[in-house]
């Protein structure tokens, strides 16, 4: 009896993460354009959790949901912070001290909830 192994290549595995990664980001699309948007009804939350670590905050988002959260924030326009950076599952907001981070941190939940009538 014959027996054969599997041995797959690097390209080939390639190709199937960046498949799947495509499967997933086209299933939460989906999600986020099937959530009704008339008045009345609220926007998905995309933010997780943050954390405050010194002049710094650290906003963990759902895939995807990064450039959102970092332009409600912007869009907040709360002072003395610097800028935000967001990437594909996190933000990164710039303070221009501890004490500005702290006083943002207990801020952030409500300019990152959700609205009426978006």
């Amino acid at each position: 009896m014959r027996q054969y192994t599997y041995r797959s290549s690097p390209l080939a595995d390639r190709i199937l993460h960046r498949r799947n990664r495509e499967i997933q980001m086209g299933t939460f699309r989906r999600r986020l354009q099937s959530t009704s948007s008339a008045p009345g009804r609220t926007a998905p939350s995309l933010w997780l959790s943050f954390e405050r670590v010194r002049h710094r905050i650290i906003v963990r988002t759902v895939a995807g949901g990064a450039a959102y959260v970092a332009r409600k924030i912007d869009t907040a326009k709360p002072h003395d912070t610097l800028g935000t950076i967001a990437g594909n599952d996190s933000v990164v907001v710039v303070c221009t001290s501890p004490e500005a981070a702290a006083e943002l941190t207990a801020r952030l939940t409500g300019i990152l909830s959700p609205t009426e009538g978006l």
